[in-house]
């Protein structure tokens, strides 16, 4: 049966976001589209049913958000921004239905709620079986899954060394080394990235996993990349992981000491705030003073940063509050000790 128009474009715009991403008709085809079918429906010779088209967004990574966005903004309809995902007021987590977006993203909550200080060996134990089901499903060799098993695996090695409490117990000789071993195993991730000439939500997001565990010059390369493609986007996900992107840059250099870098992350971060959103310009004036101490203006960088702690204590946000002066005592930690102690948001 002949698709109608709409279908038509919904099919030109999937064959070109697969392609974008290196992926053939071959690579994502399986029992439930074949690549006969998939070929069929990218010509618009096809109907498909919002199942299949849902299963073949998931193979290539695209969000059906993030799908509908492009497709409507090339017929020029606006999408609500409340129909496209929800954010924690704090934490700005976004809500995305790809398959990929919640294993992550409760792996990334777990590392989060487990503190460093504390940690103990069930800890550990709950990091290295997080999972676990979702890395069953389908071949279990899917893009998303062999990224999440790296990731995972880079979370379960740095558990373990800050549970033996230092590296001369642990599997690394010194921070450079564990630096050095994640940026081996991250090999995969940045080769996509540098091989996907158009970005969508799943590479902003898998930077922003991954960037704290690449080498620096990789992470410069890829945060101006990021800077330089959000711009061609209006998809508002992609600029809420902009903002995590540059923080966490910005912290990645700040332990390096590569402070050129980190001025310049935060210059973007506050660039990036054109609506003027009051909870990311204290985070930008929370960055500064975080490399104010860094640089050594120890006690000037402090009291700013204690100034908008407490001032989150007014606006009732006691909770970011907290959150913010325990940061405040790591960085101050890591500045004093850096070889045994390093932040990384």
């Amino acid at each position: 049966m002949a698709a109608n128009s709409s279908t038509q474009a919904a099919g030109a715009l999937f064959r070109q976001l697969r392609q974008e991403r290196n992926t053939t008709l071959q690579q994502i085809a399986d029992a439930q589209c074949s690549a006969a079918f998939i070929s069929k429906f990218e010509r618009g010779e096809r109907d498909i049913s919002f199942t299949r088209m849902r299963h073949l967004l998931d193979r290539i990574n695209v969000s059906v958000e993030e799908f509908m966005f492009q497709l409507n903004a090339q017929s020029q309809e606006a999408i609500p921004r409340g129909q496209l995902f929800s954010m924690n007021v704090e934490l700005r987590h976004i809500h995305l239905s790809a398959a990929y977006f919640q294993p992550f993203l409760k792996l990334v909550q777990l590392n989060a709620q487990q503190n460093a200080f504390q940690l103990t060996e069930q800890d550990v134990q709950e990091l290295t079986h997080a999972g676990d089901d979702v890395l069953m499903l389908g071949d279990g060799n899917s893009r998303w899954q062999r990224f999440y098993r790296i990731y995972r695996r880079i979370l379960i090695a740095v558990a373990k060394t800050n549970l033996q409490g230092d590296y001369e117990h642990s599997d690394f000789a010194s921070l450079d080394d564990m630096q050095h071993s994640f940026a081996e195993w991250s090999r995969p991730v940045t080769a996509y990235l540098y091989g996907v000439d158009r970005w969508g939500t799943f590479e902003f997001f898998m930077l922003r996993q991954f960037q704290t565990s690449m080498t620096l010059d990789a992470l410069r390369r890829f945060t101006k990349l990021a800077v330089r493609r959000a711009a061609g986007t209006d998809f508002d996900a992609n600029h809420e992981l902009l903002y995590g992107i540059l923080q966490g840059a910005f912290t990645r250099f700040v332990a390096a000491r590569a402070f050129q870098d980190a001025a310049q992350c935060i210059e973007w971060h506050h660039e990036l705030n054109i609506n003027e959103d009051t909870y990311y310009g204290l985070l930008n004036r929370f960055m500064g003073g975080w490399l104010l101490i860094h640089e050594g203006q120890v006690q000037t960088g402090k009291q700013q940063c204690e100034r908008l702690i407490a001032l989150l204590k007014e606006i009732g946000l006691m909770h970011t509050a907290r959150l913010w002066h325990e940061c405040l005592d790591m960085v101050i930690a890591s500045y004093e000790q850096p070889t045994k102690f390093s932040i990384f948001w």
